[in-house]
């Protein structure tokens, strides 16, 4: 499979879809999608409806501030070129997390999804996220070495890491 360009709604369906079952954020997500229209807009999307996409963009500035320029999309740019398809393995090494307290504590501060292994086993992540419990970290473990791929991820970067790839 190639990369290609992706739609924004095809990027509010895998974060709605991505972010349904979440124990953190789920039940906010339920909540927003029931009221914009039912669980079917994940189950069985159409992304050519109109009716429908706006219903799940809807749902998404509700439950996370999608559009708003609040909450999660606090400073989240305009104009983003989406695209969907495999990332090589030299792509995945220049992921790094939101600038985000969770995820800054839970890699130790480096941002980056390897290193938080190694911070959990060490013990280093902070009292207050190890409180808001850390498990999914294991079973998203356990599920990627089970698998030889991961469902849509939703990764940002800026024209300047585009570039580099």
């Amino acid at each position: 499979m190639a990369r290609r360009p992706a739609t924004e709604d095809e990027v509010i369906l895998a974060f709605l879809a991505g972010e349904v079952e979440s124990p953190r954020h789920g039940d906010a997500i339920r909540r927003a999608i029931e009221a914009a229209g039912g669980v079917a807009l994940l189950t069985a999307p159409d992304l050519r409806s109109v009716e429908e996409n706006a219903a799940r963009r809807d749902a998404l500035a509700a439950a996370r501030g999608w559009g708003t320029g609040t909450r999660l999309f606090a400073g989240f740019p305009a104009g983003v070129a989406w695209s969907y398809g495999p990332l090589q393995p030299a792509e995945l090494e220049r992921v790094r997390y939101i600038n985000y307290s969770y995820w800054v504590g839970l890699s130790g501060r480096s941002r980056r999804p390897a290193d938080v292994p190694a911070v959990l086993a060490s013990g280093r992540a902070p009292a207050w996220i190890r409180d808001k419990g850390t498990d999914w970290c294991y079973e998203l473990a356990t599920a990627l070495r089970a698998s030889p791929s991961v469902g849509p991820l939703i990764l940002a970067g800026t024209p300047a890491s585009a570039a580099s790839s």
